[in-house]
């Protein structure tokens, strides 16, 4: 009937929409699930972390035996722990045991051969070649002895040393034999006992060997001795490295010296710190990095870019050996029958050298409104001002100021290459930045005793970016040429604070005081002051914040919107958009603060005393694209908020940062670290929501959009969906 026939048309239809109900159901029930997991994910990350730079103790492991000596299997993520027994003690990268075995003979010492996957073992008269598995696949005589040995991956050869010798030997025979393919003796003596062996990666290959004060040269590619460079040291060498990053040698010494020497043995660097022998020493690839071990309980972090010691750690026991092992990226100390693992957390990284202390360090960041280049400016105790390129480090040009003459104020106008620095004095200068060195283009001595300026502001105002652009380019190419920069589409103004607690508005060329712009609040000298887009804040003596209202184009040009009080001397003001943060402190009190004020609810955001910086403040910054803030402190810690003044990380770094700035809209940070600028990447402390805002440093293109993500993951399947 046609019923029936109804019936029978519609079931099909009726599944359809059966199996489409259910689908949406089980994607409701995946996506709340995925909702929830993600969200408790964001919460953990957003979580206060404490990051710290330098050495990090990942484990501690003890062993029945005195350790001879440790191997790492790179095929496997191995470590293969000797003992004194000839056990073998297979431990994972996290320290965990794997397994134990017996060595096939005794032996003293052990090596992995990463090309042919095999071990190499010795002992003193004799190598042996073992499987995967430890079994043994031959052994070969060593006539000349061996007191020390190691392997060459680019050559493919294994390295011995003795009393009077050295060997260099090569696998045969599927590599399952090693064969002796030189000896060196000619130009050494018996008592020449040959304890540590370092290789270059250099063509032909080198090895050195040290022998009691001094470090016997070979080239192992043609088997012969290069060179013996005698009384290196005053006492007994312990160790000797080769660093590949600076092409030099490092030796130890028992004279608690740590010495770097170029290919022709002449002394770059003597590294001196340690109160007791060195006992061991090796190179941190990543760095470069030397790390040292030293019978004072202490193991101590050299950097050989700046020069200088960046971390110590004491240990309960004296270390005897450090092992660096680069494609697990850590390393492993060796004290009698235990071991450490640590890793090296490098925070931050050397951006360019200054030679000189940052007193001050200000960013200037035109990326939003054009395609200008992000500029760093660094006032430094040497009486120099220096003009850096953020991305690069490159030093672009340096003002040289008459000693003991100090800026303590700058005001960099990107678009016009014009700096604006503000003397101790109280003289203001106009410098020429196009050109190495600046020159100073005009002098402004002090107008009066009274109102001498302690504050410099530059207030802009872009009206063309694209056409500024183009005569910023002009500008660059003529070297400041006076013509070009003053057709330049843009206004700015300069505004001074005043020791008597005044704020006025100059004129940005000729310096006079511009109509109706002076104001006069009664209150102390000028503490701070920011650049805003339409509004800038300003604190003084008086414990008082007021937020101005700027208008360029007319007279008074200077309007109070708000203003407020605050119980402790404010040092430090930037605002983001309507947030304003602060950096409040007392020493008498030891009251150090970061504290935010929302203009437009005209309320105060705390948090906790615990997380309060202990020492004086050192710089306030913040990265608009992030909404962050980041502070800087005496006590050694970068300190990093968000919009609400929740602390979001906590950056140890076993230094003082002088001064702090955000280096672009990333959120990459720049240190003054003593005679240096310093860089943390954005990548080694923001949590992972704000990496998914991030433009990558590539180009490539953005992580998708929050709205994205949102319709990816909400919408339910569509009628077409399978």
């Amino acid at each position: 009937s046609p019923s029936t026939m109804h019936h029978q048309s519609s079931l099909p239809e009726m599944r359809k929409e059966t199996q489409l109900t259910s689908a949406r159901q089980l994607w409701a029930l995946l996506r709340g699930r995925i909702q929830a997991t993600t969200e408790k994910m964001k919460k953990e990350e957003l979580k206060p972390a404490q990051l710290t730079h330098g050495l990090q103790h990942l484990r501690h492991l003890s062993f029945p035996q005195p350790v001879r000596h440790v191997a790492y299997n790179s095929s496997t993520s191995l470590l293969v722990v000797l003992d004194a027994e000839s056990q073998l003690h297979l431990h994972k990268e996290d320290g965990w045991l794997s397994h134990s075995t017996q060595a096939p003979e005794p032996i003293v010492g052990l090596l992995y051969a990463t090309q042919v996957n095999k071990y190499v073992a010795w002992d003193q008269g004799s190598l042996q070649v073992l499987g995967p598995a430890f079994e043994m696949l031959s052994k070969v005589l060593a006539p000349h002895g061996i007191r020390c040995c190691c392997y060459s991956p680019e050559l493919n050869q294994v390295v011995t040393a003795g009393a009077g010798s050295l060997s260099i030997w090569a696998f045969r025979y599927g590599f399952r034999q090693l064969q002796c393919q030189a000896t060196v003796q000619q130009g050494l003596s018996p008592c020449n006992t040959f304890t540590q062996l370092a290789l270059d990666t250099g063509v032909p290959q080198t090895c050195f060997a040290a022998c009691s004060t001094g470090v016997a040269v070979f080239n192992i590619s043609q088997g012969e001795l290069l060179t013996f460079q005698r009384d290196l040291h005053n006492r007994a060498i312990t160790d000797i490295t080769y660093c590949e990053a600076g092409a030099c040698v490092v030796t130890a010494s028992r004279d608690t010296t740590i010495k770097v020497w170029d290919k022709k043995w002449l002394i770059q660097t003597i590294f001196v710190g340690h109160t007791g022998p060195v006992t061991a020493v090796t190179i941190y690839p990543q760095g470069p990095l030397i790390l040292s071990a030293s019978q004072d309980g202490t193991i101590r972090t050299w950097n050989l870019q700046t020069i200088d010691q960046v971390d110590e750690v004491h240990v309960a026991e004296v270390v005897e050996q450090l092992q660096t092992h680069p494609e697990g990226g850590y390393v492993v100390s060796l004290t009698g029958s235990t071991i450490d693992l640590w890793k090296v957390n490098q925070l931050y990284s050397l951006h360019t050298q200054l030679g000189a202390a940052v007193t001050r360090l200000c960013t200037v960041d035109l990326s939003a409104v054009g395609s200008f280049p992000v500029r760093a400016v660094c006032v430094c105790q040497d009486s120099t001002v220096r003009l850096v390129a953020a991305h690069t480090g490159r030093i672009l040009s340096t003002l040289l100021l008459d000693r003991p003459c100090q800026a303590v104020e700058v005001a960099y106008c990107l678009p016009k290459e014009t700096l604006f620095v503000l003397l101790e004095r109280g003289q203001l200068l106009r410098v020429n930045t196009a050109v190495n060195p600046m020159s100073v283009k005009k002098m402004v001595a002090p107008w009066s005793e009274s109102a001498r300026p302690c504050c410099l502001l530059l207030y802009s105002h872009l009206v063309d970016p694209e056409k500024a652009y183009a005569q910023w380019q002009e500008i660059v190419e003529q070297k400041g040429d006076k013509k070009a920069w003053a057709q330049l589409p843009l206004k700015y103004l300069l505004v001074l604070g005043q020791e008597d607690g005044s704020l006025c508005v100059r004129q940005w060329f000729t310096g006079r005081v511009q109509t109706g712009a002076c104001c006069s609040p009664a209150w102390g000298p000028l503490g701070a002051a920011w650049q805003g887009p339409s509004a800038w804040p300003s604190a003084g003596g008086d414990r008082t914040v007021k937020v101005w209202r700027i208008f360029p184009y007319i007279d008074e040009c200077l309007t109070l919107l708000l203003s407020f009080s605050s119980q402790h001397p404010v040092l430090h003001l930037c605002p983001l958009g309507s947030t304003l943060g602060a950096a409040i402190q007392d020493p008498e009190s030891a009251t150090y603060s970061i504290v935010q004020y929302d203009l437009l609810a005209q309320s105060r955001q705390e948090h906790g005393p615990e997380d309060d910086p202990l020492d004086e403040i050192m710089g306030l910054c913040c990265c608009p694209t992030l909404k962050l803030f980041a502070s800087a402190s005496r006590d050694g810690s970068v300190k990093v908020w968000n919009a609400q003044n929740q602390l979001l990380r906590h950056l140890k770094l076993n230094t003082i940062p002088e001064s702090l700035a955000f280096g672009n809209e990333r959120g990459d940070l720049l240190l003054g670290v003593e005679q240096h600028l310093h860089r943390i990447h954005h990548s080694k402390y923001l949590p992972r929501p704000y990496l998914t805002k991030v433009r990558p440093d590539d180009g490539s293109l953005r992580p998708l959009s929050k709205d994205a993500r949102r319709r990816l993951l909400l919408e339910p399947p569509s009628l077409a969906a399978k």
